[in-house]
């Protein structure tokens, strides 16, 4: 449910923000602590974005960048360095960074637009942004969902959300399968007249050139793997009637791969 993952999410999100404030607030005593020695006593000032500042003239300051130390005198208002050893970027909020996340954020495919757009409204927060790529119309509104975060765990609590009823329908669909697998009869071998739904498509090289091949499971079980007939089109899911000389596996003895089709048709238009 969606109320479930916004609960989840708010609290992974608010012990994000407690070891982000609690990291933040180190960083500031850490280096407010050798200001404070070496400009007898005076601390930095500190402005909105989290970026210090010198607050008077010849105002010593050192940080680290890799392996080397650096100290130097600041003017009155100068920016100090960001000190890149101290401050611990992970769990950082605003301190020294120019944009709230980095890269192109994690990617669930093929989601519904109305799941984004509801997802982007229930968990709208400033520690995460959510958005989506092209729209695709072929299977309905479907797009590419991007998730934008810092906040561990939360990614995974959205795609868990998104793909469980994928999931729950690929366990159903592999039962169903598994049962028809079970009661199905042996491959033929030989001339053999097929007819079934066509499960998938593939197109595949070879030294001829590409061929449209297509898995189609016969009314009696079996499976059978080979090109698909030339005067058949947009063969995925239909229901298609053919001779042709079938090899069966030597792996599964209810699988098979056929050879030269002939007399294709679709059956729904042989009912029609």
């Amino acid at each position: 449910m969606m109320e479930n993952l916004v609960k989840a999410v708010e609290a992974r999100i608010a012990e994000y923000r407690a070891k982000a404030d609690a990291a933040r607030a180190a960083y500031y005593q850490r280096i407010e602590e050798f200001c404070a020695t070496h400009n007898n006593g005076v601390k930095p000032t500190w402005d909105a974005q989290g970026r210090g500042h010198a607050p008077h003239d010849d105002y010593v300051y050192s940080w680290a960048e890799g392996d080397a130390i650096y100290t130097e005198s600041y003017a009155a208002g100068a920016y100090l360095p960001f000190d890149k050893e101290l401050h611990p970027s992970i769990q950082t909020r605003g301190v020294g960074v120019s944009s709230r996340f980095e890269g192109n954020g994690q990617r669930i495919t093929y989601v519904d637009l109305d799941v984004v757009d509801a997802l982007t409204e229930a968990l709208a927060s400033d520690d995460i942004e959510i958005f989506h790529g092209k729209v695709f119309y072929s299977e309905g509104e479907k797009c590419h969902m991007y998730v934008k975060t810092k906040a561990a765990g939360v990614f995974d609590l959205i795609e868990d959300f998104i793909m469980a009823p994928r999931r729950a329908a690929q366990e159903v669909r592999k039962a169903e399968q598994a049962a028809i697998h079970a009661a199905a009869e042996p491959c033929p071998a030989g001339r053999v007249e097929i007819s079934g739904i066509v499960l998938t498509t593939k197109w595949q090289e070879s030294a001829y050139g590409s061929t449209l091949k297509m898995l189609v499971q016969d009314d009696r079980g079996f499976k059978v793997w080979g090109s698909v007939p030339s005067n058949l089109y947009d063969v995925k899911g239909r229901s298609v009637s053919f001779s042709a000389t079938i090899q069966p596996s030597e792996d599964d003895d209810k699988f098979g791969f056929f050879k030269r089709p002939t007399k294709a048709k679709f059956n729904e238009e042989e009912a029609a």
